[in-house]
């Protein structure tokens, strides 16, 4: 079944909604919020490869269509961010004077299951058009889903909540993601699965470059740290770059398949044909 891959996958991505249980090791945890930006570059390069993958796909699928929904995307997320839900963005570090209230603790929350419902839809059309694009997306997300769980747990646990209740709270938001593939399945039919990657480039290149790359810029001003940052954007990159290749890429586009199957009967029998009469 089509959609057996994409739950596997909204599965895998999860997990990493149990990040936070990283830092009950005081050593681990401490450790890993002193390098927490490193990861932050890791994921903007692994975004950044998306964008391209699905921006590729869409012209490839829409041709000039893309651009208006690409757009489109990135309107409708800074849209989302700022003026709809203007918490969608998380600080990635701990560091901060603010104290969330509960009340902000579960904001959060629903924002976060909003976002997990639109990865669930993509997470579907991606494997919908190529199993190498639903992988490459998936760890997409999933790399950026495991930071963005890391500073939820941050607020959560200064919101008042335990560290049982905070990972709980996290792991159960992110089962939205698959009510987000279960809609995708549903509206399979529409035949909007080329639509969606172009709305979600646009998404995830605004993502890239209103939320990690500024972040990921800012710490490279620091003294010594703009080889590391940088070599940690081209190492997701690469990452992503390797398992595409190794993945393969094919299209799952019935219709030209079946042209093609149909095309290549009539010439074997045009051929034919030609012998009898020879």
């Amino acid at each position: 079944m089509i959609i057996l891959l994409p739950l596997i996958a909204g599965v895998v991505i999860m997990f990493a909604s149990l990040a936070g249980v990283i830092f009950t090791n005081k050593k681990l945890g401490t450790w890993l919020n002193k390098n927490l930006n490193i990861l932050v570059s890791l994921a903007a390069g692994t975004f950044a490869f998306l964008v391209y993958s699905l921006a590729t796909e869409s012209v490839e699928l829409l041709g000039s269509q893309t651009a208006l929904l690409f757009i489109f995307g990135s309107f409708l997320i800074s849209w989302v961010s700022f003026k709809l839900i203007p918490f969608f963005h998380h600080h990635h570090t701990e560091e901060s004077d603010h104290e969330p209230s509960p009340a902000e603790g579960r904001k959060i929350l629903f924002a976060d299951a909003i976002h997990n419902v639109g990865d669930g839809i993509i997470l579907f059309a991606s494997f919908t058009i190529s199993p190498a694009l639903g992988l490459v997306t998936t760890i997409g997300i999933f790399v950026h889903e495991f930071i963005q769980e890391l500073s939820e747990y941050f607020v959560l646990r200064k919101a008042g909540y335990t560290n049982a209740q905070a990972l709980l709270k996290n792991f159960q938001v992110s089962a939205t993601i698959i009510f987000g593939i279960l809609i995708a399945a549903f509206l399979n039919q529409l035949l909007i699965e080329p639509y969606l990657l172009a709305i979600t480039a646009g998404v995830f290149l605004t993502i890239v470059l209103q939320d990690l790359l500024p972040e990921t810029i800012e710490s490279a001003r620091e003294p010594g740290k703009l080889l590391p940052y940088t070599g940690a954007f081209v190492f997701g990159l690469a990452i992503m770059f390797g398992i595409s290749n190794v993945a393969g890429h094919s299209h799952v586009h019935g219709d030209e398949d079946h042209e093609d199957h149909e095309d290549h009967e009539d010439h074997e029998d045009h051929e034919d044909h030609e012998e009898f009469w020879s």
